[in-house]
């Protein structure tokens, strides 16, 4: 008999679900697909999954009763298969077995949730949340972030999503650009000196968002491929004259939510690392790989055997990317209760091909590095330079 249960269970046993993570502020929360036994919620897990956790309850149980259900296929499909589960190993249960919570906590839950989301509509009416972007030359071992220049963001916009790149002996920064009057991001480009960052303005823009710059070269031509969710496909540009002229060259996948694309050779094979699903939340989550033997500019993507490779929003969602003496290290985004981008990790990807995915865990970012901030969400790094954003 296999079971749907909503709370990770080496955590939240009993109900009711979706609850007590928002109660005790949890950044995800948690479900499992499980092979029942005669003990109440430790049967052998199947399949687990995570969610960024809602901040009001109902909100919450809906987000996670919508994204988890789609997994019993997949679980389903396995099993018709015979395939082989994860295993998720065993561990000992020290939380309580939790049940409805009490009218004291009921009114702790309430008073805490309004308050919070009054106090977050008030400031809307003051404050514009602003990211930017810093930078450096140097190695990213070697420069402490506290050392990098911040760029002054323009009026009514802001910075976010950092890419690097060198061209013909000058280094070139690309970010989204985020305009607040037109509710949509664009994709911006800087010259970089050690201690100059000249603006040269909008080098793409469309009439639905961009962002998320990614940018890399074949066969000596130089593509961009921003996110695009908007249009539901992921596509790629090509560059007509460096770095102010790009064209649409062509869709890499149809009929796909997905953001924050990186695509890399390796082993003479491309691979294509997105987030995708059908909603935000489960973009966040969720953590899809495709691969092409015939090059990137191509529309027959292979899916990786063991999509979806992640279903946990503390790990799944891209940051950037770092290239260094010939490691890749991927970067993902950490979210925090209420709070998009609060801090990154970053990961070597140890083992990439047909049949695995495998990385490591180096380290982990937090926005301590500057004064008065409170997130962090990217990072990438070219030969010469490094750059970061924060909020």
């Amino acid at each position: 008999i296999i079971s749907y249960h909503l709370g990770d269970n080496d955590f939240y046993r009993g109900g009711p679900a979706g609850f007590w993570e928002v109660y005790n502020k949890e950044p995800a929360t948690g479900f499992i697909i499980q092979r029942l036994n005669n003990e109440l919620d430790n049967g052998e897990i199947l399949f687990k999954g995570h969610f960024i956790t809602k901040n009001i309850y109902y909100l919450n149980y809906t987000n996670l009763c919508k994204n988890s259900a789609k997994y019993i296929l997949h679980v389903l499909s396995k099993i018709q298969k015979k395939q082989t589960f994860k295993n998720y190993g065993k561990s000992i249960y020290f939380n309580p077995l939790y049940k409805e919570p009490r009218l004291i906590e009921i009114i702790k839950y309430l008073l805490s949730t309004y308050i919070t989301i009054f106090i977050k509509n008030f400031s809307k009416f003051f404050f514009k949340q602003k990211w930017k972007v810093a930078y450096v030359k140097g190695n990213i071992f070697q420069k402490r972030l506290e050392n990098y220049k911040i760029i002054k963001s323009n009026k009514n916009t802001f910075f976010a999503d950092p890419f690097l790149w060198k061209y013909k002996d000058n280094n070139y920064l690309f970010v989204e650009e985020y305009n607040f009057k037109k509710h949509k991001g664009h994709i911006s480009g800087f010259l970089l000196k050690e201690k100059e960052a000249k603006y040269l303005g909008t080098i793409l823009e469309e009439d639905f968002h961009l962002s998320f710059p990614f940018i890399f070269n074949y066969k000596e031509k130089i593509y961009l491929c921003p996110e695009t969710k908007q249009k539901n496909e992921i596509r790629l540009y090509e560059c007509v004259e460096f770095p102010m002229k790009w064209k649409f060259s062509k869709t890499l996948i149809s009929n796909i939510s997905a953001v924050d694309t990186i695509i890399f050779e390796k082993n003479l094979i491309w691979w294509l690392l997105t987030n995708s699903g059908f909603s935000d939340s489960n973009k966040s989550s969720e953590l899809n790989i495709f691969y092409s033997k015939d090059g990137p500019l191509t529309s027959n993507w292979i899916p990786h055997k063991k999509n979806p490779i992640y279903v946990d929003s503390r790990i799944a969602r891209n940051g950037g990317i770092v290239f260094n003496n010939n490691n890749i290290y991927r970067i993902n985004q950490k979210f925090s209760f209420g709070q998009y981008g609060k801090e990154f990790d970053l990961n070597l990807i140890e083992e990439i091909n047909e049949e695995n995915f495998i990385e490591k865990k180096i380290c982990n970012i937090k926005p301590l590095f500057f004064r008065k901030i409170n997130g962090t969400h990217h990072f990438n790094n070219n030969e010469d330079f490094c750059t970061i954003d924060f909020v």
